[in-house]
């Protein structure tokens, strides 16, 4: 578990919702509790389990071992979450369908950028949400007290990031590229003496386009017209063409065709169709909403940290010993040293890692419900 002092916002949480286990309890104490809200061993344990993606089919015969750490982690989670549920109550925040979207939109970039699946899940999205919801409310806060000058932050970034809002110009171009030998089976660069050919085609090609359309000639003699149908790269930035024709592009006249120029495999012809240059950066009074949301967002991201430290450490939080220490410093629970063995919980926890040193002692033999 990560120290939450460092980071908490758009970090995902990714945990499941209780389950309720139709068994009797097996212990008569909580496993956490926060204020005066609290789960059980065997709710915990279930919740454990459903996280885990064990099932009922996975039950054997054997005892597994699970991490003191992992529960650890998992128990931290559940703990900072009710911490925050709690904090929206307090503060009368309300969360919306719009804190959802945004968090949903956050989780989906946080997963494409790291490469996993971006298919959050519901409980995933209001955890987000909730933490969307309140980081907004303290920025908010802020703001409200004279401490933080929202409209001077949303100026200042608005500056620093201006330039990021421009819009580049396109350039529309076509052409053709006339091969030196047979390029398509060549085994060696083309010699000298195949280059001078292909000078005296594409010369050849630049007088039949005084008169012929650019795209029959194009699929008669590019070897690109494949790559280009009719030679047309279409519109883009400059910056998206090959940087071996960015200066002939540059220098064309819109609406005039270039004098064959020798390129690696032969020469190419360039007809620059139009341009337009690069738009100016809006005026701040066009984004400045944006530029007010960026801001908020950007101060809560930096003050929930430190509002959930400050939480644990006034909220009466109690953690079943077995399971772990509550630190209030740092708002996680520590796992005990070495393994605990407490009741066999009424939950199969497939797919944990037998092998540890630390763990909990689990006997699914015994994990068959026996009434109520």
């Amino acid at each position: 578990m990560r120290n939450v002092s460092r980071a908490l916002i758009l970090a995902v949480l990714v945990v499941s919702t209780t389950l309720v286990v139709g068994a009797c309890s097996t212990f008569a104490g909580p496993a956490w509790q926060v204020n005066d809200v609290s789960m059980s061993v065997d709710d915990f344990y279930a919740a454990f389990a459903s996280d885990q993606g064990a099932s009922a089919s996975s039950t054997t015969t054997t005892t597994d071992r699970i991490q003191t750490s992992a529960l650890a982690t998992f128990m931290t989670n559940q703990i900072q979450e009710e911490l925050l549920t709690q904090g929206l109550v307090d503060k009368g925040v309300v969360v919306t369908q719009d804190d959802r979207d945004q968090a949903e939109a956050a989780i989906q970039q946080q997963s494409s950028q790291s490469g996993q699946p971006a298919a959050p899940s519901a409980d995933q999205i209001e955890i987000q949400a909730n933490i969307t919801a309140l980081s907004r409310r303290l920025a908010l806060d802020g703001a409200e007290s004279g401490a933080i000058d929202i409209d001077q932050a949303a100026r200042q970034l608005y500056e620093d990031n201006k330039d990021s809002l421009i819009t580049p110009g396109k350039t529309c171009a076509h052409f053709i590229l006339v091969p030196a030998g047979d390029l398509r089976n060549a085994t060696a660069p083309p010699t000298d003496a195949e280059y001078e050919v292909a000078r005296a085609e594409a010369e050849a090609v630049v007088a039949r386009l005084a008169t012929e359309d650019f795209a029959t000639v194009s699929a008669e003699v590019s070897i690109i017209d494949e790559e280009l149908p009719g030679g047309d790269f279409g519109c883009q930035p400059i910056s998206a063409f090959p940087t071996e024709v960015v200066p002939l592009v540059e220098a064309a006249t819109p609406g005039q065709l270039s004098a064959p120029t020798k390129i690696e495999g032969g020469y190419l012809i360039t007809r620059v169709d139009s341009r337009t240059p690069d738009s100016e950066p809006p005026p701040y009074e066009d984004v400045e909403d944006q530029a007010v949301e960026a801001v908020l967002s950007q101060l809560g991201q930096r003050l929930i940290g430190n509002w959930l430290l400050d939480r644990a450490k006034d909220a009466d939080v109690s953690v079943d010993p077995r399971f772990g220490t509550w630190d209030p410093a740092n708002a996680q629970v520590v796992p005990p040293e070495g393994a605990a063995t407490p009741t066999v919980p009424t939950s199969v926890l497939a797919g944990v890692d037998p092998t540890g040193s630390g763990g909990l002692t689990i006997d699914p033999s015994q994990l068959a419900p026996t009434g109520s």
